[in-house]
């Protein structure tokens, strides 16, 4: 069989706006997902732990500036910076505290910070994820005895991501999300909830999975709105259309597995999106993304 290779006109040059803009743009930190992970602690105190992070999560999904930039034709963005990154106060606030006045300023990953975010990160966010909340380096470390915490301070060399974020290297469930959608992960859960209803631990598990599953559908579900949005208002009939089709394919699988290429393509980036927001890791991989995508390839 023989597939005939369509190449869109003009794609070289979109393509490389989108490269020179990348590697143009400054590195930056958002502060929007610390602020808004830090509005739901406060609001869900004495809840069970897993059901307050899911509860954050909700809350980052359904509050977060989503963002489609121009010439993008793929959505979707963890913060609000082009190239840029969140932070992660539930796993530790003292690198946080020990870098505030680096960020701006240090010779390797420098980060650029503005005046008014460093002083929400002051104010707001250290002062709360350290005084009133258990992170998960501050957990951690309650666990050491005093010799073990002077013997970690005095190596040379420790990966500190064993101890908070883990190490990462770790592949979302992709062909998961691709087979029966988030309203199908949901349905599972629930399923599974009658098989454990005497079991709480489960059920609370159970319980903030189907949380963070429902916020994800509403994360997908506000991009086809504002793509939507932007559509109406473009002068470019081409890029109109593309707006128009950006809507439409988010809204499908917002909570169903995607029936096209696209659509597939889409959720995998959304799902793999999701994923490092949640976990703020490293090396996150895309996994075997020639596997998982060609069944859809191959049916368009």
């Amino acid at each position: 069989m023989q597939i005939e290779q369509i190449s869109p006109p003009g794609y070289e040059d979109r393509i490389s706006r989108l490269k020179n803009r990348v590697v143009l743009q400054p590195h930056e930190l958002c502060i929007e997902r610390a602020k808004l992970f830090t509005e739901s602690y406060k609001s869900t105190k004495g809840e069970v732990p897993n059901i307050r992070f899911a509860k954050a999560m909700r809350h980052l999904f359904t509050n977060m500036t989503i963002k489609i930039w121009d010439d993008e034709f793929i959505v979707g963005n963890r913060c609000t910076k082009f190239v840029g990154t969140p932070l992660y106060p539930e796993v530790r606030v003292d690198t946080i505290e020990q870098d505030i006045n680096l960020y701006n300023n240090r010779e390797t990953q420098r980060l650029l910070l503005s005046d008014v975010d460093k002083q929400i990160i002051l104010e707001e966010i250290i002062p709360y994820w350290k005084n009133e909340e258990e992170t998960t380096k501050s957990r951690f470390d309650s666990y050491l005895s005093p010799e073990l915490t002077d013997l970690m301070l005095n190596l040379p060399y420790i990966v500190d991501t064993n101890i908070t974020n883990g190490t990462g290297h770790f592949f979302p469930g992709h062909h998961n999300v691709l087979k029966v959608g988030f309203n199908g992960l949901i349905q599972k859960a629930r399923e599974k909830m009658k098989e454990f209803s005497k079991d709480q631990k489960k059920m609370n598990f159970l319980e903030s999975v189907i949380i963070v599953l429902d916020g994800s559908k509403e994360f997908i579900q506000r991009f086809s709105i504002l793509a939507t949005e932007l559509a109406e208002k473009e002068s470019s009939s081409n890029r109109k259309k593309e707006l128009y089709e950006i809507a439409e394919i988010c809204s499908n699988i917002s909570g169903n597995p995607p029936s096209s290429f696209k659509e597939a393509f889409q959720l995998l980036y959304f799902t793999h999106i999701i994923a490092g927001l949640e976990d703020g890791g490293f090396a996150i991989s895309i996994g075997r993304i020639d596997q998982v995508l060609y069944p859809f390839y191959f049916e368009d």
